[in-house]
């Protein structure tokens, strides 16, 4: 990771200061790009839950979708996968970011909301924001995480939270890229060192086309090729 910016403010969002949020994912060596791909690819897999899957089933598709994909492209760009009690992250190259994905509350995404964690986090995350510290911490047996000091791998998240029906009735992702603080077992996330809200995502109009009468009247061009 590259250093963050001198300047970098406690909250900053893409809607006010595009520059400050792409200047901070360059720092962090993830792109833009990725982390809409990995949201494309949560509501992908959150719509193909029925009513006949565990009510559970759409976030928790939507959760395991997104950190697959995320996962998928930042490994294709030299990343590599972390996995120790069953918590699914990705470590930059040079080793000093942690990279996750956490679903969050109604404040996901907006500067001036009381942003927290959708569940209470486990031993892992405790572990792991440990590091948002600056003190030697010595987990290698533990966690297999290789790291020389405290500050050489800082935890970040994809927080991400799902409106179903929300403006002009389209489903919509709030998300941001944000880095939590030393957050103790059994507890929300609540405290943040840094957040980076980028704009909410509006997925595309899904059309079913097998319903017969929404198809009709669809004219298709064919162009040979």
């Amino acid at each position: 990771m590259s250093e963050l910016p001198s300047s970098l403010s406690p909250v900053i969002a893409e809607g006010v200061d595009r520059a400050a949020v792409a200047g901070l994912l360059a720092a962090l060596g993830v792109p833009r790009e990725y982390l809409v791909s990995a949201v494309r690819a949560g509501l992908e897999e959150r719509r193909a839950a029925t009513e006949f899957d565990p009510t559970i089933a759409a976030g928790l598709r939507d959760w395991m979708g997104r950190v697959r994909e995320l996962r998928r492209r930042l490994v294709g760009a030299g990343w590599e996968l972390v996995d120790r009690w069953n918590s699914p992250f990705v470590r930059s190259p040079s080793g000093d970011v942690l990279l996750g994905v956490m679903p969050g509350n109604s404040a996901t995404g907006i500067p001036g909301g009381d942003l927290r964690s959708e569940s209470v986090r486990g031993v892992t995350m405790a572990a792991l924001t440990s590091s948002n510290e600056s003190f030697q911490l010595s987990l290698d047996q533990d966690l297999g995480i290789r790291w020389k000091a405290a500050d050489e791998a800082k935890v970040w998240l994809l927080v991400t939270h799902f409106v179903a029906g929300g403006d002009h009735g389209r489903d919509r992702v709030q998300l941001e890229l944000s880095q939590p603080e030393p957050t103790q077992e059994g507890r929300l996330v609540t405290e943040w060192a840094y957040r980076c809200c980028l704009n909410p995502f509006e997925p595309e109009p899904v059309l079913d086309i097998a319903d017969d009468q929404a198809a009709q009247g669809l004219n298709f061009e064919v162009v040979a090729r």
